[in-house]
């Protein structure tokens, strides 16, 4: 398993180098933790929910490569109480972003 810590739409250049996982010591439980995504869209020029709909991007690429692994627990950090503060059409963008995910 290859993984990245690239944004989808991101380019190589701006990417941590990936690693190969061996499949013989994989993990039985990954937890992720979106961090980061607003901040990578406000880097680009981009509105911050831009950056959080490429985060949602990566945890379906992460997810896809998880499965293949039989990694069986996951944990996905998507929320704090702390994103609460955020303007309310931001906190909309994330809710009904990760609402189309999970439906």
């Amino acid at each position: 398993m290859v993984v990245s810590r690239r944004p989808v739409g991101a380019s190589s250049a701006s990417a941590s180098p990936a690693f190969e996982l061996d499949p013989a010591r994989a993990p039985g439980h990954v937890a992720v933790i979106m961090d980061g995504n607003g901040r990578w869209a406000m880097d680009r020029g981009l509105p911050r929910n831009e950056g959080h709909r490429a985060g949602v991007g990566c945890l379906s690429f992460i997810l896809q490569r998880i499965g293949e692994y039989r990694v069986e627990y996951v944990t996905i950090y998507a929320f704090s109480t702390e994103n609460w503060t955020r303007p309310s059409t931001e906190v909309d963008g994330i809710m009904n972003i990760l609402r189309a995910v999970i439906e």
